[in-house]
């Protein structure tokens, strides 16, 4: 039986997508556990500034110019990757 997603968790498969194209990947889950485990880690703000980030090493500005659309400073920014 597949769980049928809310509208909620479209910010977790989001960031599920993006987490699955890093090198190590992280697969969706036929039961949604991945979903599960992801509202556990992230909150949504979190969720959403997180499918900004890559693997790779960049400052709080370089992350900025991607999602300051999220958040209102740097400031701001720098808490919720904290």
């Amino acid at each position: 039986m597949t769980l049928r997603p809310s509208a909620a968790d479209s910010v977790y498969r989001q960031l599920q997508r993006h987490l699955d194209r890093q090198p190590i990947g992280f697969p969706p889950s036929v039961k949604g556990a991945d979903i599960r485990l992801l509202k556990h880690v992230f909150t949504p703000e979190e969720a959403r500034i997180a499918v900004h980030l890559s693997h790779e090493l960049r400052s709080l500005e370089e992350i900025l110019d991607g999602a300051g659309h999220l958040v209102s400073s740097l400031d701001e920014l720098e808490d919720h990757l904290n």
